[in-house]
């Protein structure tokens, strides 16, 4: 198995069905291809995690590189990895603007607070490895039928 995570800013806002067109378009390709993963956004911000067959990751990837809709992208991570965190999920999805502090995942708020990457890349990519490890498992032990799947 192969992961990816990035960030990205879009040039503009995203309204309600944009993010809902995109995520429906992402789920029927990643089906197709065998990819999970997440996307969360936040005020125009996007953390995404794209995992599966190494290649077709990395193809996804290019593509997503290449889309003009973003204005500023960074890689955090690119690696091999044992097991799927978003096994069940051809692209879980959180809105996160729609969500309160209390509501929000522990670690999550001071990473989408951001209007740029301030901090050190280790020490964000550090936070968001937590992150991601913490949401990953409320997924997993969810028997919300909206959380799953």
């Amino acid at each position: 198995m192969f992961q990816i995570v990035y960030l990205s800013s879009g040039l503009r806002e995203f309204r309600e069905t944009d993010l809902q067109e995109m995520l429906e378009d992402s789920r029927r390709r990643n089906e197709l291809r065998a990819i999970t993963g997440a996307l969360f956004h936040r005020e125009g911000h996007f953390l995404q995690v794209i995992e599966g067959a190494e290649s077709e990751v990395r193809q996804l990837y290019r593509s997503i590189c290449a889309d003009r809709r973003h204005r500023i992208l960074q890689t955090l991570w690119v690696e091999q990895i044992a097991d799927r965190s978003y096994p069940d999920w051809t692209m879980a999805f959180s809105d996160l603007d729609r969500m309160d502090g209390r509501s929000m995942p522990d670690g999550f708020e001071p990473l989408m607070n951001r209007r740029g990457l301030t901090e050190h890349i280790e020490d964000y990519t550090a936070k968001v490895r937590t992150f991601l490890q913490i949401d990953a498992a409320r997924r997993a032990s969810s028997s919300d039928p909206l959380t799953r799947g």
